[in-house]
């Protein structure tokens, strides 16, 4: 009896085109992989608001100022949405009621104005406190304001047509008004951006209205501040108002704090101060973002696929291993172990067929795969 053992299978070396291909599959697997990663975070990316550094407040002399009189602050881009780097907004004052209402609208932060323009009866005039503070004379606070321009008006009597109503904010009075308007020094809308490019969303911000910072809405004053001499305090009857313009032009709408008056309109109003924000969507640009999302699936899943099958071709092959066999002498002994063999080599499949049949399926599952994405209905 005699142990022979089976012959070692030969290695050959490493074709230098299969090595270039593999490669090449890898880096595209990769380079899918990122690409899948922006365009899904660029059409998912919701940004929070960050608060627009600015503020108005209209304030009027406490020991002299009119009680029954009615006073609106409003502001209105000059262009709907607000859009760029330094947008034109217009700031306005209105007022009514049977005395004249003299008062200072101050503008402070970045909604200040540069090159502004008077929409204002004469008499009305702009000047500028390098570093306003102002004290609250009934709890003593020193709140520091920086640089603020002031407007001064006087506005003559006027019939209010309506009374005053705290608990809901009118679409507007009828009065007199002065106004001031020019390019604010910080942007109002804020795109989107995840990674390289803007997504279909963005924010817009907007500048705190009816009081300074650091100044509770229902804190009314006496206050002093410097830069103006007497002591000063908030309208009693005082609505404020924003209007950005209509959603039509500028998006849908996702969210918006506070709430809106106007589904339709971008608008706020309200008796007391507020700072708004919203988030917008552009559904034209949520559109083309699917698209691209499609198209970036379809390159990862066919990449998948053939970095699997490089894979795959890569594990060591099953074979049927013997570690020894038996040697019987005689012609029957030869040929049984001849039948054997050519058993072995019917049962493995030839390298070449397994690579082949390997990425063919891999394609067929990707374009499958890819169909399916093409027939799913976009989301909205």
């Amino acid at each position: 009896m005699t142990r022979t053992h089976s012959p070692p299978t030969s290695t050959s070396s490493l074709n230098p085109w299969a090595l270039a291909a593999r490669v090449a599959i890898l880096v595209l697997a990769t380079l899918a992989v990122l690409a899948f990663w922006q365009v899904s975070g660029t059409l998912d990316y919701q940004p929070p608001p960050a608060p627009f550094p600015g503020w108005l407040a209209v304030v009027q002399p406490t020991r002299t100022a009119p009680t029954s009189s009615q006073v609106q602050l409003q502001v209105v881009p000059l262009q709907p949405g607000a859009p760029g780097s330094h947008p034109a907004l217009s700031y306005s004052v209105v007022a009514c009621g049977p005395l004249p209402f003299s008062g200072v609208l101050l503008i402070g932060g970045d909604a200040r104005l540069s090159k502004p323009r008077l929409l204002a009866p004469s008499g009305t005039s702009l000047a500028s406190i390098a570093n306003a503070e102002l004290l609250d004379i009934g709890s003593g606070q020193l709140v520091p304001l920086g640089a603020v321009q002031a407007l001064r008006f006087t506005l003559a009597p006027i019939h209010c047509n309506e009374r005053f109503s705290p608990g809901a904010a009118t679409s507007g009075i009828f009065g007199l008004s002065a106004g001031i308007a020019g390019l604010v020094g910080h942007s109002v809308v804020q795109p989107a951006r995840f990674g390289l490019w803007d997504g279909p969303r963005s924010t817009q911000s907007w500048p705190l209205l009816g009081a300074p910072p650091g100044i509770a809405s229902t804190d009314l004053g006496e206050w002093r501040v410097a830069g103006l001499p007497g002591s000063w305090s908030r309208p009693l009857k005082e609505y404020v108002r924003l209007d950005a313009g209509s959603l039509t032009t500028i998006g849908s709408l996702e969210a918006a704090r506070p709430s809106l008056v106007d589904l339709t309109r971008l608008s706020w109003a309200s008796t007391s101060s507020f700072q708004a924000s919203a988030r917008l969507l552009d559904t034209t640009a949520l559109g083309e973002w699917q698209t691209w999302l499609v198209v970036v699936t379809i390159v990862l899943t066919l990449a998948g696929s053939l970095l699997a099958a490089v894979l795959f071709d890569l594990l060591p092959p099953l074979r049927r291993a013997e570690s020894t066999t038996i040697a019987v002498s005689g012609p029957t002994a030869t040929t049984t172990q001849a039948l054997r063999g050519s058993d072995a080599m019917a049962d493995t499949p030839s390298a070449t067929h397994r690579r082949e049949g390997t990425v063919t399926v891999a394609i067929a599952l990707a374009a499958l795969y890819a169909w399916g994405l093409i027939r799913r209905p976009r989301r909205r």
